[in-house]
């Protein structure tokens, strides 16, 4: 509809009141005021109670998985060297350098701490000239906040006295 000039539009009291509602202290956050001072919503001493005992729950879960994942990654360690220092007695053993003989408890030379033993177990089997060499390798923390580790690894190595008795018994002819 067209306005003409110096006619006047009435306003529905609908409309007021719609506007007004949205002008009312609580839509702007504020309660209605109590001696003169507007009263503004905050948070209450209860809500920040529950919100420090929640964060506090969550840091000490967060902790605890922590605490967690740093016990794995020793223990993963520990295991990685045990079967390092399994592979590399084993390898000294089929070189030569350590005798194919039954032994127990033997220390390594590079710990000075005496933590790591080794162990090696050499039997004869059905086929003649071939041996089973199991070598063990143990971890026994001195007093710390970790468990014992072990590895075992087994081979079957040919017998070098065999090839040493065949070499003096063809020099011998």
């Amino acid at each position: 509809m067209k306005q003409l000039p110096g006619q006047r539009t009435s306003v529905s009291l609908e409309s007021q009141s719609d506007h007004r509602r949205c002008l009312t202290p609580s839509a702007l956050g504020t309660r209605p005021r109590k001696h003169g001072r507007p009263l503004r919503r905050g948070v209450t001493l209860l809500e920040v109670l529950i919100s420090l005992a929640i964060f506090v729950g969550s840091l000490a879960a967060i902790l605890q998985l922590l605490s967690i994942g740093n016990r794995a990654r020793v223990a993963t360690r520990l295991e990685t060297e045990a079967m390092l220092r399994c592979e590399s007695k084993m390898s000294e053993i089929v070189a030569g350098v350590v005798p194919a003989t039954t032994t127990t408890d033997q220390p390594f030379d590079d710990d000075p701490d005496g933590e790591w033993k080794w162990s090696a177990s050499v039997a004869e089997t059905a086929t003649t000239g071939l041996l089973q060499v199991d070598v063990s390798v143990e971890f026994y923390p001195g007093g710390a906040n970790v468990a014992s580790v072990s590895e075992t690894l087994s081979r079957y190595l040919r017998d070098p006295q065999l090839f040493i008795d065949a070499a003096l018994a063809e020099s011998e002819e």
